[in-house]
């Protein structure tokens, strides 16, 4: 069985070490194909930055140039913003490429281009804002401004040679000396607007040929930036196509090891799933041994309690005969000597019975029966009672039993199980007077740990007997142990009575324990929590027997007694034929459910172990008459076993009552009267 908890924890473990390597291996290889899927899908910033560029000295240019034309200064925009932020964006490029020579190289020749191109759009630029006659008109209209002669009008400087071309084609005028004054000065103009187209048409030929220039210039350097630029975005093409591969093939990789990965997951967890259905049918096949073995073992119990039922039933039985003959024989007034057989038989019948009631007690407990039923108690009374059904013992003995209660106890309800505390009691009393020689056996109850709701109830039952020695204290609470392997033969018992004591302590969630001193004696200390109870909790006390004054009240009652031992059956009829009862009798069920069916009985005295229909079934077949009056005739069962299951089987059936073997004749009166629900007369005081 370790062997396979073994196998199933270290199966789990494996699996569970499994599952974490798969999962760190899966995370690393999807992290791997998520850095370089990253990777591929990341832009090229460098190549962008580069594009930008071009585009905005394309947009720069194209500004000039519509400037040229139309002379308007709003064109000129995209060329100041150019120039105000291509030296930073050059920086960040450089920045961005620093950690790579052949892009720095590439860098530099790209800013020295830009730079370059700049240069020829400002010369571009001015070389168009001086593409005027401007010099020309300077000189001519210093001429024109020449101090006139009064009453001449200033030339008009619109359409200036057009005008001056026109008067020349004009009619020669009177000659006058105005005249030949006008012609000199026209003269005059006529060399100046010469010198001036002259002039004009050198200039204008001068700016062609540098504009010419320019342009070629500007041609050279562009193609050298569109190349520099095509070289970048191939480059960066390049790139993407290098990471592109180098992510197809990490992919691949990726993919291989997820495969080969969960392939050997699959095989492992194949070969785990092997052994642990192999466990499994392995462990199912020890289940089924368990459970025919704990089948058996119930059977066994089933046995044993059986076993210890009918050893019950066979000893008390006889017991019964015994003690219930013993009884009636003190009745019969014998002789001196008589006497000292008959108490010599009463002892013996006894110790017989305590014995038998150790081994049934023992049983119960092993076989986890012992059951607690917490009942509301006086334990002054409890002790009380305890300490006078065991005063002839001590009597006998010649010593001494005193008992002394703590003030707090006294009249207090409490609630526990008095029964079993009671059982411990008189068990500890008993072998305290067993081992006591001379002096005295003291009974003392205290309580402590006092609250308001509960107490722990102390017992202490001090003896000056023989004491225990101390290398023999750890065992007489063990099953069938004694101080000593020469007590049982000297003093007698089974070993039995301190281990149940213990367990029934241990049942009421209490303790025993034990000191002691060879040749002072010993103290069995018992604690027990109760809860503090009321009146109204405790049970109705019980009448003491009704006295042979009352026998009449049985007088000619009829009355059918089922047992299978004839010797209880001549038994009950010497006592009930005392109270003038009229008495029939069979030895086993069958005949006995014939008897009630055919007969008029008040009452049915029956033994639960017969044969043929045993008590139990006795009563069910009894109650199922089709007869009002005869199914319900009182039953009272005599039994030899007797526990709280028996007890709620007897009342499911419809037992009236039971009496626990060996009874006296008191009792059983007492029962008889109860079952029949007649009235006891109380007597005179």
């Amino acid at each position: 069985m370790n062997k396979i908890k073994f196998k199933i924890v270290a199966g789990f473990v494996l699996a569970l070490g499994l599952i974490a390597v798969v999962g760190i291996l899966t995370r690393d290889n999807l992290a791997k194909l998520r850095s370089a899927v990253d990777a591929v899908s990341r832009p090229d910033v460098r190549r962008q930055k580069v594009q930008l560029l071009i585009a905005d000295i394309s947009q720069a240019e194209s500004g000039v140039r519509a400037y040229s034309l139309s002379k308007e200064e709003k064109y000129l925009e995209p060329y100041y913003r150019f120039l105000s932020s291509f030296e930073g964006r050059l920086d960040s490029l450089m920045i961005l490429s620093a950690s790579n020579k052949p892009q720095a190289k590439e860098n530099y020749m790209l800013d020295s281009l830009i730079n370059e191109k700049l240069g020829l759009l400002a010369d571009f630029l001015d070389l168009k804002k001086n593409e005027t006659i401007k010099l020309a008109l300077e000189d001519i209209t210093k001429q024109i401004k020449e101090p006139e002669a009064p009453g001449e009008q200033p030339v008009p400087s619109a359409r200036f040679f057009d005008k001056i071309r026109s008067l020349f084609r004009e009619k020669e005028p009177v000659v006058n000396t105005d005249s030949i004054h006008r012609r000199a000065k026209t003269e005059k103009l006529h060399g100046l607007v010469v010198a001036a187209e002259k002039k004009n048409e050198q200039q204008i030929a001068m700016l062609s040929k540098k504009e010419l220039d320019l342009l070629t210039k500007d041609e050279n350097v562009m193609e050298g930036i569109r190349s520099l630029s095509k070289q970048i975005e191939n480059e960066g093409r390049q790139g993407e196509m290098v990471k592109l591969l180098f992510a197809r093939k990490e992919a691949e990789t990726v993919l291989r090891k997820i495969t080969i990965t969960g392939a050997l997951g699959m095989f492992l967890l194949l070969v785990l799933t092997y052994f642990i259905f192999s466990d499994i049918s392995e462990s199912n096949k020890y289940k089924k041994e368990l459970e025919a073995a704990r089948l058996k073992a119930e059977e066994l119990a089933r046995s044993k309690q059986e076993f210890l039922a009918n050893m019950s039933h066979e000893i008390r039985t006889p017991l019964n005969a015994i003690i219930g003959f013993t009884e009636l024989l003190y009745k019969s007034k014998p002789d001196p000597d008589q006497v000292i057989y008959l108490e010599s038989v009463r002892q013996s019948s006894a110790h017989l019975l305590n014995v038998v009631n150790d081994i049934l007690d023992f049983s119960k407990a092993e076989a986890g029966q012992l059951r607690i039923d917490p009942t509301a108690f006086r334990i002054d009374e409890l002790v009380k009672e305890a300490v006078a059904v065991m005063q002839n013992s001590a009597h006998q003995r010649k010593i001494g039993l005193e008992y002394d209660i703590d003030s707090k106890l006294d009249k207090k309800v409490l609630i526990s199980d008095s029964f079993r505390i009671k059982q411990i009691l008189l068990n500890l009393i008993s072998n305290a007077i067993k081992f006591t020689h001379k002096g005295k056996v003291e009974v003392r109850c205290v309580a402590i740990d006092v609250t308001d709701e509960s107490i722990m109830l102390e017992i202490q039952v001090k003896d000056s007997g023989i004491g225990i020695p101390p290398n023999r204290i750890d065992y007489i609470f063990k099953d069938f142990s004694q101080a000593d392997t020469n007590t049982s033969r000297k003093y007698g018992g089974t070993g039995l009575g301190l281990s149940i004591c213990k367990k029934l302590a241990e049942l009421m969630q209490g303790s025993i324990s034990v000191s002691s001193i060879i040749d002072t004696g010993s103290t069995f200390t018992v604690c027990i929590p109760c809860r503090f109870g009321a009146e109204k909790d405790l049970l109705p006390v019980e009448e003491e027997p009704v006295s042979s004054l009352d026998a009449s009240l049985l007088s000619k009652k009829k009355v059918l007694i089922a047992d299978d031992d004839e010797l209880n059956r001549l038994l009950l009829t010497t006592i009930l034929q005392g109270y003038d009862m009229l008495i029939e009798e069979v030895g086993d069920g069958r005949e006995a459910l014939s008897k009630v069916t055919l007969g008029n009985y008040d009452i049915l005295l029956s033994d639960i172990q017969m044969p043929e229909l045993n008590g139990m079934e006795l009563v069910k077949s009894i109650r199922k008459l089709p007869d009002g009056i005869r199914s319900k005739i009182p039953v009272i069962a005599l039994t030899a076993n007797i526990d709280k299951e028996d007890i709620l089987k007897f009342q499911e059936v419809g037992m009236t009552d039971f009496l626990l073997k060996p009874y006296n004749d008191k009792v059983l009166f007492k029962k008889i009267v109860q079952a029949l629900k007649l009235d006891v007369p109380v007597p005179d005081k």
